[in-house]
């Protein structure tokens, strides 16, 4: 594959176009990816050459000259990504550089290449939410912490080159000038703490400060020409404390968390306004101080300054974070993964599962982002809405959970007449669920459920488990299995204040659904030791409510609130102390999600959870969580650890916040995504063609080898029909089936039949449907029984007790083995009856009789449903249209009185 050629334009050579663009597009160009050649927007030949390149990337440009570039490159077939990372129709116009972006025109023409861009990179949600309003492939990517090229300047720097500080302490400030502003927001508390303390000193570079400027122990420096001289200077300063001031405005909102970037990466603990830009990174004395006013700026710095085990350890852990989630290797596969969205013609992808909070998770929230990038465009439908309009648009089929009839259905559609790949994504183990479940236990235990749950797995071309456990199960039937966790949508906690914790009281909560509270009886005991021996602790109840919750002292129980996002959203807001997470131990539990560790821990809750597969698969034992065997003693002592110790509690919910965001949140659930579906749509050549060609060769042959075995299946039939026992009910079989599909000719996908035979049209005369007269040529077959889990139609009540239901079904040889099944399933979805017999002992009309006995069918939303378990041969039923019934199929039947 050819390398991808890229025009980078910037509007100047400043350290932020060489943190997104210069670097990043070095280390893709190192790996042989890509080539590339970085200019100025002033280049005259631009105009000349960009129709020579495949795709050009601009940054920061917005001069009318950008505008007709980007006309020029689309008009020659170029793609364009457009990146900013400054707001500026926020400037203050008084200011030199909001004149000079104002004279230009620079927002409007900012817009203008927006909406004629492929892609849009916007460095803050708050301007990505300014730009989508022109430009729906709107992104908020991150850029790199350069950690790399600090390592290299650490080692370069010998002892003696580093200030020497004996007693003094320093707190540094290294910005451009336009942040003098921000800096003397600041300036009394600084001013206070040289008062204080006569061995501080202030250092700021290039930024200065008038208010402190005439102090003796405040020194400026001026600018430095590049990045990697300026991280040298600062790591030769030495400084014990970092600043990172920042006013709240418009346009500081829509800035990026460079200074945390850069001070993790510098090994440099520091103090950090409490702004947007640090929202999503800093987590209070974890790996930064956040502050809000004088006061917090004061007791952050005089902190750092005086404890030297917090500094260290928030030093660490931003250097630790910043390599998780900053390093050059994973910021520039996401860039060059954004560019490859940019330059591509949409997947469709056609979702079937059921408006319930996992396909939110698992599937929406992903598949926005990706939609936003322009790498996806995605419908999700239900399995009995969806048309052959939907499926000749898909290609692939994503089914999340879904094993009923329709599903089935669908999928056998997408892989044998629309040829396109199926994924089946799950995330419990349905075989086994426990009986405690009531009607869905009954659904999943059901037999036609479990068949049809190993046809869906068996079938599908790739199976997406969601833990390790239900990938093993996955494999016993798939032998193309991925195991891609779930991941957390921090932006569903955009503006929440979480309540103030409170020294004198330790607050304890469970969250969960009202069918959660059996799972609190492990702990209740526990709890109740816990009232007793704290007095000062309080409870709460997240859905769940019982008498023996409600004995508590200092109890409060909140209602359950179906909406994913809101619930999440209250329990951030509630601010508890801890989490519990308690999980019987079954086969089942063992398979889940560990979904609790990452609601509690993005909610910044130290959680207690029980020693299960899921939660030992993710939470560090002591660090971001305690795992306990589910015994009162553990219990107690583990809640009580917590209860008495303060500081334990906020390192471990910080340390809990950090993992998640950096391991468990949807960015990590959207790169699985991507790999996954490029899988699909990238062969050696990346020629769609080449792998659509495939996949219908490979189709082609399952239908081969399909007819072989039929054919087979029938030699074997003839040789049972034309042996000397069978010689005389040979003929009548082999004229009976001769004549009748010689006259009716069914095709396998169960075509319209022209002409039933008078048989057939003498028994939909006597059929059982409310009475209403069935035209002949509306009778056609159904789908091939061998193919699905099972086929349901709609029943009427029926009126009497007691009784035997006939079908009608075709079989293109009845004598072979295999047997034909019913099943009724009531208003609630319960299999009331369920019942088999062989085919080979259908009687000659073929009609199969069931007898149903004594019962009474008395409501409506009841189901027949129809079966085929180990038939060689093709099997349908006759059915009917009836548009007055939703999906207007009906099956042709009658009911007899016993």
């Amino acid at each position: 594959m050819s390398r991808l050629k890229v025009l980078a334009v910037a509007d100047g050579m400043i350290p932020s176009v060489e943190i997104v663009l210069a670097r990043p597009l070095q280390h893709l160009a190192d790996q042989g990816l890509l080539e590339f050649q970085l200019v100025l927007m002033g280049d005259a030949r631009l105009g000349e050459v960009v129709a020579e390149f495949d795709l050009l990337l601009l940054m920061r440009c917005c001069q009318p000259e950008a505008v007709a570039l980007v006309e020029k490159a689309r008009a020659s077939g170029v793609s364009v990504i457009y990146a900013i990372d400054d707001d500026f129709e926020a400037l203050d116009p008084e200011s030199p550089l909001g004149a000079h972006y104002k004279a230009i025109g620079a927002w409007e023409n900012l817009l203008k290449i927006c909406s004629k861009s492929s892609q849009v990179w916007a460095f803050s949600e708050a301007l990505r939410q300014k730009i989508v309003k022109v430009q729906p492939h709107c992104v908020v990517p991150v850029a790199i912490a350069n950690f790399e090229l600090i390592d290299g300047l650490v080692s370069a720097i010998l002892p003696d080159d580093r200030t020497a500080k004996a007693e003094r302490k320093v707190i540094g400030y290294a910005a451009s000038t336009y942040h003098s502003v921000d800096i003397e927001m600041i300036a009394p508390v600084l001013e206070r703490l040289l008062a204080e303390r006569p061995k501080l000193e202030l250092e700021f570079v290039h930024v200065r400060c008038e208010s402190l400027a005439a102090h003796p122990r405040v020194t400026h420096f001026g600018s430095l020409p590049s990045v990697r001289e300026l991280y040298g200077f600062v790591l030769s300063r030495n400084w014990d404390v970092g600043l990172a001031p920042l006013m709240r405005s418009a346009a500081n909102d829509a800035k990026t968390d460079n200074k945390y970037r850069e001070y993790g990466s510098l090994n440099i603990p520091a103090v950090y306004s409490d702004a947007p830009p640090y929202w999503g990174s800093v987590i209070h004395e974890y790996n930064g101080a956040i502050a809000s006013d004088a006061q917090g700026w004061y007791a952050s710095l005089c902190n750092l300054l005086d404890d030297s085990a917090l500094a260290s350890s928030i030093a660490r852990h931003a250097r630790e974070d910043v390599e998780r989630r900053y390093s050059i290797e994973v910021v520039a596969s996401r860039y060059f993964g954004l560019m490859g969205a940019a330059m591509s013609v949409p997947c469709r992808i056609l979702v079937l599962a059921a408006d319930i909070p996992t396909t939110d998770i698992d599937v929406v929230r992903p598949y926005s982002r990706l939609e936003a990038e322009g790498a996806i465009v995605f419908r999700v439908m239900t399995a009995d809405s969806v048309s052959p309009e939907d499926m000749a648009w898909a290609q692939l089929l994503v089914v999340v959970r879904d094993v009923t009839a329709d599903a089935i259905r669908v999928a056998q559609d997408a892989r044998e007449r629309f040829v396109i790949p199926v994924i089946f994504s799950w995330d419990d183990d349905f075989f086994a669920m426990p009986s405690s479940f009531g009607e869905l236990s009954d659904y999943y235990h059901a037999p036609t459920t479990i068949a049809a749950l190993k046809e869906m797995l068996t079938k599908a071309d790739l199976v997406k488990a969601s833990t390790a456990r239900l990938a093993a199960r996955s494999r016993e039937y798939s032998r193309n299995v991925v195991q891609i966790p779930y991941g957390f949508d921090f932006s569903q906690l955009a503006g929440v204040t979480p309540r103030h914790r409170e020294e004198s009281t330790v607050t304890i909560g469970f969250f969960g659904s009202f069918s959660h509270v059996r799972a609190l009886d492990i702990v209740l005991s526990a709890l109740k030791r816990v009232s007793v021996a704290a007095p000062h602790v309080r409870f709460q109840f997240f859905g769940p409510q019982s008498d023996e919750l409600t004995a508590l002292q200092n109890v409060r129980f909140i209602p359950y609130n179906h909406s994913s996002t809101e619930s999440l959203r209250d329990l951030a807001a509630l601010g508890w102390d801890i989490g519990l997470a308690p999980l019987e131990d079954n086969e089942f539990n063992r398979a889940k999600l560990p979904t609790k560790y990452r609601d509690y821990g993005a909610c910044h809750i130290a959680g207690v959870y029980s020693k299960l597969d899921p939660f030992e698969a993710v939470v560090m034992e002591g660090q971001t969580g305690l795992l306990v065997d589910n015994t009162e003693e553990a219990w107690f002592e583990a809640i009580m650890s917590l209860v008495t110790d303060a500081t334990k509690r906020r390192n471990m919910a910080a340390a809990a916040h950090a993992h998640v965001r950096a391991e468990l949140s949807l960015d990590q659930a959207v790169e699985a995504w991507r790999g996954l579906l490029a899988s699909f749509f990238a062969d050696e050549s990346d020629s769609k063609a080449a792998v659509t060609y495939k996949r219908k060769l490979q189709a082609l042959e399952s239908r081969v080898e399909r007819l072989t075995s039929q054919i087979e299946g029938l030699k074997r039939a003839s040789r049972i029909l034309l042996s000397e026992r069978t010689r005389p009910l040979g003929r009548s079989f082999g004229d009976r089936i001769r004549r009748r599909f010689l006259r009716m000719v069914p095709r396998w996908e169960g075509l319209p039949v022209a002409c039933p035979g008078a048989d057939i049209a003498a028994f939909a005369a006597q059929a059982s449907c409310d009475d209403q007269v069935i035209p002949i040529a509306s009778i056609n077959l159904s789908a091939n029984l061998q193919h699905v889990a099972f086929l349901e139609y709609p029943i009427h009540p029926l009126p009497v007790a007691g009784t035997i239901v006939q079908v009608a079904l075709a079989a293109t040889v009845p004598s072979l083995d295999g047997v034909f099944g019913l099943e009724i399933v009531n208003h609630a979805d319960e299999i009331v009856f369920h019942a088999t017999q062989s085919i080979a002992h259908i009687n000659p009309n073929l009609i199969a009789e069931f007898n149903v006995g004594k019962l009474q069918v008395g409501q409506s939303n009841w189901r027949l449903r129809f079966f085929v378990r180990g038939s060689e041969s093709p099997v349908f039923l006759y059915q009917w249209q009836d548009g007055a019934v939703k999906g207007g199929r009906r099956v042709l039947f009658r009911i007899a009185e016993e």
